[in-house]
């Protein structure tokens, strides 16, 4: 008897652990599939979906290398992106050091006096970036070179290269996008996963991407991130997003942009709608909720795709 009491107790807190366990499953589930929910009727940014939740982590790495493959293709890739900043730094010195066209031309008595005031400073950067050139070996087709050892470093999960990639600041001597067909495919491919990456891993440069104004000869694959991209639907919704998280003067600047952009001086169809304004602040807030609540505050906008000026 006492034994078919014991079994029965046993039977009976068996049912109830079960019955527990589901109820947290179901309502961990139902939570997050409302967060995402909530997200996606937001905006295009939203939670990876389980059918792209794998290369989702297959792009997202720790940004400190490990393996000697990761350590290479980072080492690789960081000294093509000083060597291309270098050869565009050379190039832009020259022309400030260059004071000639100004010389002997009374017309230009005060474009040469100010040509002469940065002619120091600029022959100072022209020897500087020369240094740094002549520790770069072969200097032919720099911008293409900078572009395969991004792309690769991307694909085995530097998290920087991934900002420098999407942001594709890829130019030619000539400022012409130095890309292929192919180079375009992939790029449509591929940016959404580190889109996604970077916001899953909190990280504010993708906001500030996203929040670009002005789109240059990149435009037409940064509209492969954010179709709206440069819009200023778009502008505000990331900026508000970056004035959340942000503090100090950030913040205060930030503040100035956004009445700016409702400023009563713009014409009409400049100022940003009140709906719109409305929709761009209701996302930056599930945004911030979502991917950066609990991040270090920002006390400075962040550097995209930073320029590194030294080797090594």
């Amino acid at each position: 008897m006492r034994g078919s009491r014991t079994y029965l107790i046993a039977a009976v807190l068996g049912v109830i652990l079960v019955a527990v366990v589901a109820y947290s499953v179901f309502h961990r589930v139902r939570a997050r599939t409302t967060t995402q929910t909530s997200m996606e009727a937001a905006a295009s940014i939203s939670v990876p979906t389980p059918a792209n939740a794998a290369s989702v982590r297959a792009v997202t790495a720790v940004p400190n290398p490990r393996s000697s493959k990761d350590k290479e293709l980072t080492a690789k890739f960081r000294q093509s992106r000083v060597c291309y900043a270098a050869s565009g730094e050379l190039s832009a010195a020259k022309n400030v050091a260059d004071c000639s066209f100004f010389e002997g031309k009374p017309q230009f008595e005060q474009q040469y006096a100010k040509c002469l005031n940065f002619r120091v400073d600029a022959q100072n950067r022209v020897a500087s970036a020369e240094r740094i050139l002549a520790s770069c070996g072969d200097t032919g087709g720099l911008a293409r070179k900078y572009f395969e050892a991004t792309n690769a470093a991307a694909k085995n999960g530097d998290v920087d290269a991934q900002l420098c990639y999407l942001q594709a600041n890829f130019f030619d001597a000539r400022n012409l996008l130095l890309l292929t067909q192919a180079d375009i495919a992939e790029y449509k491919k591929t940016a959404s996963q580190y889109k996604a990456a970077a916001f899953q891993r909190a990280d504010w440069r993708i906001v500030e991407l996203l929040g670009t104004k002005r789109l240059h000869a990149n435009g037409e694959l940064l509209h492969f991130l954010e179709d709206k991209i440069g819009e200023r639907e778009t502008v505000y919704k990331m900026m508000k997003l970056l004035r959340l998280g942000a503090t100090d003067e950030y913040a205060r600047l930030l503040d100035m942009s956004l009445r700016d952009m409702h400023h009563p001086d713009l014409e009409p169809t400049a100022m940003l709608p009140q709906e719109k304004t409305a929709e761009g602040d209701a996302w930056a807030q599930q945004a911030y909720a979502q991917f950066f609540a609990g991040t270090a505050s920002l006390t400075k906008a962040p550097v995209v795709c930073e320029t590194i000026t030294h080797l090594g």
